[in-house]
């Protein structure tokens, strides 16, 4: 998130050399007058600003906003900028208080990024963290998640209530993988998330239901059969909204999903749909395919003369497995004196990282 910056109109000569000092920061931080306190907030957030100094006055702060939404979405961030180590129990409890619904998105994401920041989560955030994972807001709903990961065996409980409190039908991906990460390294613990997302799976829709099932079993079983279902939902569904789904899971599970490559691989070597063939590409790398599992024949081919989003994409995978695919740079040179220049750059970067260099015609053919 951007920091705001101080509006010209309130600034005075001294401010446009540096932030204000941190007595009169603190002096208004706390005035009766808005306009003045909101300067002092925007000044808060400014590179360098004394916060450490001025986190009770930031605290005295949000009482006399009284619910101004502009300097309610500063005052998180400002406590955010502060040294984790000066916080106080009051400012952190401020800060986990504006993750309640009752507070407008930008406000509770602004929260959600100070805890993050700061790498602490105090108890009282753990219920209102894990509601969050459900929210509609799918940016809002990842930084949650993420958040809630810098506490997630001490938040197990608030976790596992908030979950069982959903249908089926309002599971989302980031809530089970949260349950699923909660069950640690326990065989019991991952036994009992197992049996109760199995439960739900055989009536459940693939969206959003299946995919955040199936994602959550492939984390408590990396590679197991849970992994190969998010597999073959990608390669074989024809909704589109079905396998778009299954690749974000499978780019999600990471170097736990390369036992997919292969499959994903066979598939891609058929594909012609360019949206999907990029989407393949950028996944197979996202789980580090082995080299036996890139269908090389097809990729060469399609940087060959497929579409210019196409070789791109397939490039990616050249690039995976270097030394192996290095035969491939004539392939990349001879695509690039025909290409645009959006396809130039990544023939050229690609046509590097096989052979180390850039060869003489490539570079005189770019300047």
């Amino acid at each position: 998130m951007t920091s705001p910056t101080l509006p010209m109109s309130m600034t005075t000569p001294s401010d446009l050399n540096g932030v204000w000092a941190a007595e009169k920061l603190r002096e208004q931080l706390i005035t009766e007058d808005p306009a003045l306190r909101q300067a002092a907030l925007e000044m808060s957030v400014q590179p360098g600003a004394p916060v450490d100094d001025c986190i009770d006055h930031i605290v005295r702060c949000a009482v006399l906003a009284n619910g101004d939404s502009t300097q309610l979405l500063l005052i998180p961030v400002a406590l955010g900028c502060a040294t984790p180590a000066r916080l106080g129990s009051p400012a952190l409890e401020l800060i986990s208080s504006f993750l309640e619904d009752k507070y407008p998105d930008p406000v509770r994401s602004c929260a959600v990024l100070a805890l993050f920041r700061l790498k602490l989560v105090p108890v009282s955030a753990y219920r209102r963290l894990s509601a969050l994972l459900v929210h509609e807001n799918a940016s809002l709903r990842q930084a949650a998640l993420v958040t809630l990961n810098l506490a997630i065996k001490p938040a197990t409980n608030a976790i596992t209530q908030m979950v069982a409190t959903l249908s089926p039908d309002r599971w989302t991906d980031e809530a089970l993988a949260a349950l699923a990460r909660s069950a640690g390294n326990s065989s019991e613990n991952k036994r009992v998330v197992e049996q109760y997302v199995m439960r739900s799976l055989p009536s459940a829709p693939i969206v959003p239901t299946g995919i955040a099932g199936y994602t959550a079993l492939a984390q408590l079983q990396p590679g197991g059969p849970a992994t190969a279902v998010l597999g073959r939902i990608a390669c074989t569904a024809t909704e589109p909204s079905h396998w778009k789904a299954a690749l974000a899971a499978l780019t999600t599970l990471g170097d736990a999903a390369q036992s997919a490559a292969a499959e994903l691989g066979k598939s891609l070597a058929l594909m012609d749909d360019p949206d999907r063939e990029e989407s393949m590409c950028r996944v197979m790398v996202s789980i580090r395919a082995r080299e036996n599992d890139v269908p090389l024949a097809r990729v060469v081919q399609r940087i060959q003369a497929g579409p210019e989003r196409s070789a791109a994409a397939h490039c990616m995978l050249l690039c995976l497995h270097p030394k192996r695919f290095a035969p491939a740079a004539k392939v990349v040179a001879e695509r690039y004196a025909a290409a645009g220049d959006a396809l130039k750059a990544a023939l050229l970067q690609t046509h590097k990282t096989l052979l180390g260099t850039h060869p003489g015609g490539i570079v005189a053919q770019r300047s």
